[in-house]
């Protein structure tokens, strides 16, 4: 059960990650994978591995509540991704008018998602415990997992199929959940978009499948992982391809085990 009181589930995915006893990653070798995923490895991780258990990530940018809303606000985000595990806490300031902000906290931990809005200490809305919502979270993690490249490598919970024209789909498993994202590869083996024909989207009350991408550019080293500094997030809709997120990495620090 994931505590639902604001510091205490950061800390609770913390700290399962640091007491979780992990299979150690490694670089895959002499495996099926997709020859474009072997590629995206080598260039993600160069000639240094190392078995990190979570990442914390600095994040700034612009959003909007929905494909409706034509109104963006200004954010800044601290997420923090395990490794060893699907999971991670996302927590974002908006700046609204008059210098007043609004607080918006995502999490996904052990099969469940939690979201919630807080404006100057009010609690304004928050949902969690659907499964519609664990596997858009679940989806989220693994779209956003190009800023976390170890979590990509094969596991007993993560798999990679063939895909065509320069895409492989990873299928990632995590309880009772089962998603998976098409990852698109340019010839520099980075990738540069990641889609999905179904993801649960919150419509009128309800949610409903709608496809969505991610897309990634400027590619850095940071801290030895080759990894994308821009990225959107869109959805499709019968009027076109709508963003509703755009934002750059400002910071990354992996973590190793030892350290959490």
């Amino acid at each position: 059960m994931f505590v639902f009181t604001a510091n205490a589930r950061r800390r609770q995915l913390l700290n399962a990650a640091a007491s979780y006893k992990k299979v150690p990653h490694s670089r895959p070798v002499n495996t099926a994978l997709p020859a474009v995923v072997e590629r995206y490895f080598d260039r993600c991780f160069g000639a240094v591995f190392r078995d990190y258990a979570a990442v914390r990530l600095q994040q700034r940018g612009r959003l909007r509540s929905d494909v409706n809303r034509q109104r963006w606000w200004v954010f800044s985000a601290q997420q923090h991704s395990t490794l060893v595990f699907p999971g991670f806490d996302w927590q974002a300031t908006l700046q609204l008018a008059f210098g007043l902000t609004l607080k918006i906290r995502d999490s996904y931990y052990d099969g469940a998602a939690y979201s919630k809005l807080n404006f100057i200490g009010l609690p304004l809305a928050h949902a969690g415990g659907s499964n519609e919502h664990a596997e858009a979270a679940l989806q989220r993690y693994l779209a956003e997992a190009v800023w976390y490249p170890q979590a990509l490598l094969p596991s007993d919970c993560l798999v990679w199929q063939q895909g065509e024209k320069g895409s492989a789909v990873a299928v990632l498993s995590d309880g009772s959940h089962t998603v998976s994202m098409r990852f698109h590869f340019n010839s520099e083996g980075e990738v540069t978009l990641v889609s999905t024909p179904e993801r649960f989207c919150w419509v009128n009350d309800g949610y409903e499948k709608r496809p969505w991408e991610g897309r990634f550019c400027h590619y850095q080293r940071r801290s030895g992982m080759w990894v994308p500094t821009s990225a959107s997030a869109a959805w499709h809709v019968p009027q076109g391809v709508e963003e509703v997120w755009q934002g750059e990495l400002t910071d990354v620090q992996y973590i190793l085990q030892a350290d959490l």
